[in-house]
């Protein structure tokens, strides 16, 4: 790892078919990307969900971000809100 960087953080992209265009409501989306982290084990960390839709390549993904305990709790709790 380069040692200018103090701070690292994992990129994870959820890619998706277009036949589930219709059925990926964010709420959908949100949501398996919540049980994404669950399952792999990605907990005590900080997570940014983005969905993606303004470049065809990359338009039914959601990218999630990792970073510290306390940011991750609270973005947990209000993704839980939300769903």
């Amino acid at each position: 790892m380069n040692p200018r960087v103090t701070k690292p953080v994992g990129h994870i992209a959820l890619a998706f078919s277009r036949e589930d265009e219709h059925r990926l409501t964010d709420r959908t989306m949100a949501g398996i990307a919540l049980e994404y982290l669950e399952r792999m084990g990605i907990k005590d960390t900080q997570a940014l969900v983005v969905r993606h839709f303004d470049k065809e390549r990359i338009r039914d993904y959601n990218r999630i971000t990792i970073g510290t305990r306390e940011q991750m709790d609270i973005l947990l709790e209000k993704l839980r809100e939300f769903l």
